[in-house]
């Protein structure tokens, strides 16, 4: 027996009272005065008997009247069933329904979803009075406005509108909220319903999580967790894991391509599986694939684009168990123009930068014009708003900035404006330690910045490989180069490229593929002087030379990017534009930051927060209305209307919110603002639900187990009710207590007015 009240057991001592009241009351003698014996002989003894039989009858109905009622309000409960003899306790159910996008898969049973309503509608049908149900679909979470009701007919209502829904969230996130409501009911029964087609990846939360599973009892030892796994084979199933862009920048008219990952996650391999690349609803390019079962396959697809603008791009796969991942959608940018404004105290530090840009500037562009516009300012001249159009800032050999100049630039950056630097040979360290690095979070020089290299007798650097330079050998073969110069023309050591991470976008579509996957050759320039940081955080280094020295970095800030080189573009301090890698390098960096976005895909995942710092938003989306409502479009043409806001990065986070909140469909979201189209995002069904893998019943009650319930796993065919009756705390006794207890107290009553009448 289990009492759902217990501490009300400490009642019983008052069922001592009566018993102390009938010892009282035998100690208080009453003197009787009678004339003669003869009324004594009147007595019989059997009358005598008969009422102190009834003074401890008397004393038994009282105690035993106490502690039938303290025994009723403790509430004592059986285990059990007893063929309808007994209460029903009352129950707290908590129904946790898979509604992710693999539930919409089948066997001979039909839909699992369908199964999973069918089986929760079982359970509904055996609530009692008293009992309160829970229902909480995945897609709902995360979330907080979760209410039990005790009415059923509203828990059907909602099974029976029930949908597979793109959203993923696991099992495990919906038993961290069933457990804070459980631990709210007054209920005896707490049982916890799990509906699903037990998918591994939906059932299980991150690494993360299952590390917090080990320290974590969610629930009391009284919970009790049915969990009906309607599916336990693996689907056959390819899906698309990422998608890469392999130009930093596209251009109209030139030829743009994107790497495509495609997993097969099942157990069987593929052959000549089609895929289609799909740009604004046209297939411009198809390609067969085979992957054997658990691999995957990269498959480049490229297109021309026709026009500036956004373009809608689709990768479809064909002949699927599961269709739902078969379509994977990203957006790309073509800017008509790059808009540069170029800063440098003259023409002396500039004139490298101008013949490579007015050669790039020929290379691409919209209906004839060129594809780079370059406007030229002065430090302490600049213009904030020239700043604010332009898609990137050429700091080139400047001496020195004013905190202002830095300031307007740091503004320019937050609306997602990049920032190339070179560092001029009589660049002012202080005034740059002072008024300039610390506005973009850069460390300081180091005194002096200007290193040279520490190689005693350093000889000419020689011409070094990207593979040399991860292995960290020198090569001698090659006939030195040009000794650099300092800015007093004295020769210096020098030195040269040691390692170059050929994984950043900045190289993408420089270098042909090459036999075996080797990396590129690259003739690294002789360098003899160079600027150097104090710390070398938090810069993300892209080339580094044989003194450990960073040659080119970069940085997140804002919206925006810099990339920082440590020489100038001239020959003092080292020969860098006069090698071939110059103007690739140079042109890849203005593509990589110039087009106000991250050149890599990145698109949105339903049911997550999407970044604003990927989303694509050109540069004549700066200067949208503040007061202009803005205009959210779903993949079926729905309209969205919402306030505007300031393009800054407050701004950018308020339209990504936005646009998390209302996406619920797999497409492409538009939001513009009148005729302008301020970003186009395609949102994608999350990859978790692309492996099929299931998970087993013994490590479904582990995980269970882990959190402190115990865990019932049950068969397709079972009958729910039937298992869930067995095991349930069947009978609660309180009423019949109560019902005795008054029992009791008529009986009391009878006996005792039976005594005032023999006394009369």
């Amino acid at each position: 027996m289990t009492f759902l009240n217990p501490f009300v057991l400490f009642g019983l001592a008052a069922a001592a009272i009566p018993i102390l009241l009938h010892l009282l009351n035998k100690r208080k003698l009453r003197t009787v005065e009678f004339s003669s014996l003869s009324f004594l002989k009147e007595l019989q003894k059997s009358t005598m008997r008969r009422i102190t039989l009834r003074q401890w009858l008397l004393l038994l109905l009282r105690t035993l009247f106490i502690i039938l009622v303290v025994l009723a309000l403790s509430r004592p409960v059986l285990r059990g069933s007893f063929a309808g003899f007994g209460s029903h306790a009352k129950t707290s159910m908590v129904l946790i329904v898979d509604d992710s996008y693999t539930m919409s898969l089948e066997n001979q049973q039909g839909a699992y979803l369908k199964q999973a309503r069918e089986a929760a509608l079982r359970v509904l049908g055996m609530m009692k009075e008293g009992d309160d149900v829970l229902m909480i679909r995945l897609s709902e979470l995360p979330g907080t406005a979760f209410e039990p009701t005790r009415d059923p007919a509203r828990i059907r209502t909602l099974l029976q509108e029930l949908k597979v829904s793109p959203k993923h969230r696991t099992i495990e996130d919906a038993l961290r909220l069933a457990s804070r409501l459980l631990r709210e009911s007054k209920n005896f029964n707490k049982e916890v319903y799990i509906f699903t087609d037990a998918q591994q990846t939906t059932f299980l939360a991150s690494d993360t999580a299952a590390s917090r599973r080990t320290s974590e009892r969610l629930f009391d030892e009284e919970s009790k967790f049915f969990v009906l796994p309607l599916n336990d084979r693996q689907f056959e199933n390819c899906g698309i894991e990422k998608i890469e862009s392999r130009s930093s920048l596209l251009q109209p008219g030139r030829i743009a391509s994107v790497e495509v990952s495609i997993r097969n996650f099942g157990l069987t391999a593929v052959s000549n599986r089609l895929a289609s690349l799909i740009v604004d609803g046209s297939r411009v390019m198809q390609k067969t694939v085979s992957i054997a079962p658990g691999a995957s396959v990269s498959v480049a697809f490229s297109f021309t684009p026709a026009h500036a603008g956004f373009q809608r791009c689709t990768i479809e796969l064909k002949d699927d168990t599961f269709e739902a991942d078969n379509r994977y959608y990203f957006s790309l940018y073509v800017p008509e123009q790059v808009h540069i404004a170029l800063i440098a105290d003259d023409e002396t530090q500039t004139s490298y930068i101008r013949a490579a840009l007015s050669a790039l500037s020929l290379s691409g562009g919209a209906e004839g014009k060129p594809f780079l516009s370059v406007n030229e300012f002065q430090p302490g001249r600049i213009s904030s708003s020239a700043l604010q159009d332009a898609d990137l800032v050429l700091a080139c050999g400047v001496k020195e900035f004013t905190q202002s100049d830095a300031q307007m630039i740091a503004m320019a950056m937050q609306s997602g404006t990049g920032l190339l630097f070179f560092p001029g040979p009589n660049m002012d360290e202080a005034k740059y330690n002072a008024e300039f690095f610390p506005v973009f979070d850069i460390p300081v020089l180091q005194s002096s910045g200007m290193q040279t290299s520490t190689t005693p007798g350093a000889q000419q650097p020689t011409t070094r490989t990207a593979n040399d330079a991860f292995r960290n050998r020198n090569q001698t073969t090659n006939p030195p180069p040009p000794a650099p110069q300092s800015a007093g023309g004295t020769a210096v050591g020098q030195t040269s490229f040691d390692k170059i991470d050929f994984d950043h976008t900045i190289f993408k579509g420089i270098f042909e593929p090459t036999p075996m996957k080797r990396s590129p050759q690259i003739e690294s320039p002789a360098i003899g002087r160079q600027i150097r940081f104090s710390s070398q955080q938090p810069l993300r280094p892209i080339i580094t030379t044989g003194t450990g020295t960073y040659f080119l970095w970069e940085k997140r800030f804002g919206r925006g990017t810099i990339l920082g080189f440590s020489v100038p573009p001239t020959t003092e301090w080292s020969d860098f534009v006069l090698k071939p890698i110059f103007i690739p390098l140079l042109s890849q960096a203005i593509l990589y930051i110039g087009s106000s976005v991250n050149a890599g895909v990145e698109p949105g995942v339903i049911g997550r927060e999407v970044d604003p710092r990927t989303m694509l938003i050109p540069r004549t989306a700066r200067h949208m209305s503040s007061t202009v409502p803005l205009h959210l479009f779903d993949p079926a043409g729905n309209e969205t209307k919402f306030a505007a806001t300031v393009l800054d990065a407050k701004g950018a986070l308020a339209l990504a919110a936005s646009l998390a909140e209302n996406a619920q469909e797999m497409g492409f979201y538009a939001i513009t603002q009148g005729a302008d189209t301020i970003t186009v995002v395609g949102m994608n069904l999350d990859r978790a639900e692309s492996d099929g893998k299931p998970i087993t019943p013994d490590a479904i009650a582990r995980v269970i187990a882990a959190y402190g319930g115990t865990a019932t796993i049950l068969k397709p065919d079972t009958q729910i009710d039937t298992a869930v009756l067995e095991s349930r705390f069947g009978v609660e006794l309180w009423k019949y207590f109560l019902f005795a207890a008054l029992a009791i107290a008529l009986i009391e009553m009878l006996v005792a007015r039976e005594r005032h009448d023999i006394a009369a």
